[in-house]
């Protein structure tokens, strides 16, 4: 993942946030803003440091007459009145001692309640003390150590995420007692020098203040009686101040309390480099996201990428695959592992034109059809949708062509083949469901209807989108994971004003005759729709949006949006599998980045290697 933006005030932050995603990163940030002023300052100096000598510093017009100049002293003995008058005046010179103080105790111990009173909603106030202590140690240039007050005796490090993970999972079942911070300060007396401040996190801490020696700090957390937020309260020494900590969202705060916050990304992702690829076309996705293709810009190839790798063997380079000479690719589709292509082949010598079913057996090379029948113009900026689908021996292939037409070919295990066969018009969307057949929007000019494509032809559903919409509106897709439904989940853009754009997001359940309109949501100016993604587990649908500054990719749900993603520059192409919750996306610094939606992790990270004249 790209380098994290954080506004002004979290900078100071930014080794400690760029653990998180995006939009955790914002969470906790804004917990570290509210709590970093209630800490109060760096209390390291242990009262009654006094100073002591260290040579001479400087002569200086006053001080004790223990310090005077021997010379002076010679004065008084010889001319006691001149030594008066100088002293009246303020003009004798005396020795200013260099001071040296005690250097300030800067190990910061903090010792967390890690007890059932503890467990939930007070864990994130654990998260972000632990980060503010971190920095407050090190802007004291020192260190910070950590432990679980249930266990005294083991303390830890606080330099990575591994380190504030251990202590989310240091979770117990025991109670915290006044015995524990006992053991912990006669442990700490034999183990540790320089002890600066000692922080108390617990649920009830009045009994261990009253200890020998108390706690320099004690933070007591509870949670607020209407559950919404937290009550913390702070004492070191006479002093004591509250605060009043809500809550981060609920829908991820899960996340954080499991662990679930590093990017998991493999160290090695980041340095896999590919010759360089064309930003015309989009990322070709296999069906489970396994399996990215992208165009060669240079020669007359594809470079095909595995996105899952082994963390022991890292990413694998591309494998380039060389492309038939004089033939210009018009669709392409996975098939497992296989990639496919139609494309358009001048029949050399003959001026007549072929479509050649590239790495798709059965279909081979036919005669091009009339644009009647498949409108594929030459020179496309981009690929035309494509569905490739095999199994028990048969094959079909629905491609949507530039007149909204649905065509199907077909080759059975003999190879015999049929087609183009029209299936459909005014096709507007089709999406790939499971492994026998598509779901697909088309438009009578009024309203979006939702059919269902299957092996033996069209399936008795016709779901109608009950809503007056623009024929043209763009649509997005999702099978249904029931193969007896077909359509899983269907967005429609049902309005666009001022570069705002509204959606219609209607989600159908297996049984349902139609389908129910879920949520509508009206976008920022300049945001756009790139696809539509419904989580298996908890089936959510959610719009995935891209920003108007062209580099941030957010989840849009009813009434939420969570910034799932980040780029360095402005995307280019972006496709996004609602088959597998993956999306693929190229920038203009020719980079390519694939990421999991549903696990909120990155998979690949590719740079190209950019020569000088690159042209996209």
């Amino acid at each position: 993942m790209s380098s994290l933006r954080l506004p002004d005030a979290l900078e100071s932050w930014r080794p400690w946030l760029s653990w998180f995603d995006a939009d955790l990163a914002a969470q906790v940030g804004e917990l570290l803003l509210r709590m970093h002023p209630w800490l109060g300052r760096f209390r390291g100096r242990r009262p009654g440091d006094a100073a002591e000598p260290d040579g001479v510093d400087d002569l200086r017009r006053r001080g004790s007459y223990e310090r005077l100049l021997s010379s002076e002293w010679l004065l008084a003995s010889e001319l006691p009145d001149e030594f008066l008058r100088r002293a009246a005046g303020g003009e004798h010179l005396f020795l200013a001692p260099r001071p040296r103080a005690h250097q300030a105790d800067s190990l910061i111990v903090a010792l967390f309640d890690c007890g059932p009173m503890q467990l939930g909603a007070p864990r994130l106030a654990h998260l972000a003390l632990w980060i503010l202590l971190s920095r407050r140690a090190v802007e004291a240039g020192g260190v910070m150590r950590w432990g679980s007050l249930q266990q005294p005796g083991q303390w830890h490090e606080a330099a990575s995420a591994a380190d504030l993970k251990r202590l989310l999972n240091a979770r117990t079942f025991a109670s915290v007692r006044p015995e524990h911070w006992d053991e912990w300060m006669r442990w700490l007396d034999q183990h540790a020098n320089g002890i600066g401040e000692r922080w108390l996190v617990a649920h009830d801490t009045e009994a261990i203040q009253r200890a020998t020696p108390p706690p320099s700090h004690a933070v007591q957390l509870r949670r607020s009686l209407d559950g919404e937020s937290l009550e913390l309260k702070l004492s070191a020494g006479a002093m004591a101040r509250g605060l009043h900590l809500p809550l981060p969202s609920p829908r991820r705060t899960p996340e954080l309390l499991k662990g679930r916050f590093e990017k998991e990304v493999p160290p090695d992702v980041r340095s896999l480099r590919s010759e360089r690829f064309s930003l015309t076309v989009a990322p070709i996705l296999s069906s489970t996201g396994a399996k990215v293709a992208l165009m060669a810009l240079d020669g007359h190839g594809v470079l095909v990428f595995q996105t899952v790798s082994s963390r022991r063997q890292g990413p694998k380079p591309p494998r380039r695959e060389q492309l038939p000479v004089r033939a210009e690719p018009l669709a392409a589709a996975f098939a497992g592992k296989t990639l496919g292509m139609v494309m358009s082949r001048q029949a050399y010598p003959s001026p007549a034109s072929h479509l050649l079913f590239w790495q798709m057996s059965g279909l081979g090379i036919q005669t091009r059809p009339s644009a009647d029948e498949f409108n594929a113009p030459p020179g496309r900026a981009g690929l035309l949708p494509c569905v490739w689908l095999r199994n028990a021996g048969m094959q079909r292939l629905y491609v949507l062509d530039a007149s909204g037409h649905l065509v199907l070919w077909m080759a059975d295990s003999k190879h015999r083949a049929r087609g183009p066969m029209l299936m459909d018009k005014n096709v507007l969307a089709m999406a790939r469901v499971g492994d026998r057949g598509v779901v697909y929007a088309c438009s009578d000019g009024h309203s979006v209807a939702i059919r269902a494509l299957a092996d033996h032809g069209r399936e008795k559903l016709d779901h109608r989108i009950p809503y007056a919409l623009d024929a043209s509106a763009p649509v997005f897709l999702v099978g249904s994971t029931d193969q007896r439904s077909g359509l899983g989940a269907c967005a429609v853009r049902s309005a666009l004003e001022d570069s705002q754009e509204s959606w219609l997001v209607s989600d159908v359940e297996a049984g349902e005759e139609l389908p129910s309109l879920s949520w509508q949501v009206r976008l920022p100016a300049g945001a756009t729709v790139a696809g539509l993604f419904k989580s298996a587990p908890t089936q959510r649908c959610a719009l995935v949006v891209k920003s108007a500054n062209g580099r941030d990719i957010s989840l849009q749900t009813s009434g939420e949006t969570e910034l799932t993603y980040s780029t360095g520059a402005p995307i280019e192409r972006m496709t996004v599998c609602a088959n597998s919750g993956v999306m693929a996306l190229t920038t203009r610094t020719r980079e390519l980045h694939v990421f999991d939606i549903s696990r909120r992790q990155a998979r690949l990270v590719v740079q190209a290697d950019v020569q000088t004249g690159d042209n996209a």
